[in-house]
């Protein structure tokens, strides 16, 4: 088995924020509430790296999950278990 590496999709880092879309009433924990408030204007991953598996199909959790912090900034690496050729097309 050989290694296969392939560029960031983007070189350049904009400064920018992941807001939450969640409704407070799908979450029953009393603690959710201050959570959502702390992040209204939203949570920047700036300067941070995230590791996220089972992102293989843009259909998957993992997709979606990478896709959260791309939007805070994060730089983010995508692992899935199957396909080599549907994780580069989906990156």
């Amino acid at each position: 088995m050989t290694a296969q590496f392939g560029p960031w999709t983007s070189e350049t880092v904009n400064a920018g924020t992941w807001k939450p879309q969640i409704d407070p009433s799908m979450v029953d924990d009393q603690r959710f509430p201050a959570l959502l408030a702390a992040a209204q204007d939203g949570v920047s991953f700036e300067d941070a790296v995230v590791l996220v598996t089972g992102a293989s199909s843009p259909n998957s959790i993992g997709y979606q999950i990478g896709k959260n912090f791309a939007q805070g900034v994060a730089r983010v690496v995508i692992t899935g278990s199957r396909n080599l050729e549907s994780i580069q097309e989906t990156a």
